[in-house]
C-alpha cells in the first residue's frame, strides 16, 4: 500500500507542478489582441474639417434591394448645412444641421481611442462587412479638395459594443468602441 501511496503522491506533485507552470506561462497573453492608441481623424486637422460625407447602404423594405444614400455636411461660416441625396428617389433634401452634434462627431473622431487589430487579409472583409460596398463610409475633408481620412465601417459587435472598420487604402481591419 505504501508503494501505491508514494506513486499517487508523486503524480499529485507532478500535476501541481504542471498546473503551476501552465499558469505562469499562459499562451493567452500571446494570442490576446494588443491594443494601440490612435484617432480616426488626425487631431491636428479637426479645426480644418469643412465637409463630412456619410454614405450608407439602405435596404428597401418592399423590394429588398440595397440603395445608396449620401449625407453631406458642409460648413458655411458658423453653420453646417445638411444635404441628403437618395439614389432610390433621386431627390436631395437640404437643411441647417445642429453644429453641436457635428462638433461632437469631429471631436470623437479626433480623440484617442483603443484600436484592436483584427486582420490584414482581404478575404476576411466580406465576413466583417468591410468590403468596398461597406455598410457605411465616413469621410472628413476640407471642402472637396483635400481628403483627411475616409473610413469604411462594417459590422458591429453588440456584446462588446465595438465596430469593425478600416481606412481607405489600408488593408488592416481594426475594432474599436462603437460610440458614434
Amino acid at each position: 500500500m505504501t508503494k501505491l501511496n508514494n506513486f499517487l503522491l508523486k503524480i499529485l506533485l507532478a500535476s501541481i507542478l504542471i498546473f503551476g507552470l501552465s499558469l505562469i506561462f499562459s499562451r493567452n497573453e500571446k494570442s490576446a489582441p494588443k491594443a494601440l492608441e490612435s484617432a480616426l481623424l488626425n487631431p491636428k486637422y479637426k479645426g480644418e474639417v469643412n465637409m463630412i460625407t456619410i454614405q450608407a447602404q439602405e435596404k428597401s423594405d418592399s423590394t429588398n434591394k440595397k440603395g445608396n444614400s449620401q449625407i453631406n455636411l458642409k460648413k458655411q461660416g458658423d453653420f453646417w448645412l445638411f444635404s441628403k441625396f437618395t439614389e432610390e428617389s433621386n431627390e436631395e433634401i437640404c437643411a441647417i444641421a445642429d453644429s453641436k452634434i457635428i462638433d461632437s462627431l469631429i471631436e470623437k473622431a479626433a480623440s484617442l481611442r483603443r484600436l484592436y487589430k483584427i486582420t490584414d487579409k482581404e478575404r476576411d472583409y466580406l465576413s466583417l462587412g468591410i468590403s468596398e460596398n461597406a455598410e457605411s463610409t465616413l469621410a472628413f475633408s476640407k471642402n472637396n479638395d483635400k481628403l483627411y481620412t475616409k473610413i469604411h465601417f462594417g459590422l458591429s459587435n453588440s456584446l462588446k459594443n465595438r465596430i469593425y472598420f478600416r481606412s481607405e487604402g489600408k488593408k488592416t481591419v481594426y475594432e474599436s468602441q462603437n460610440d458614434f
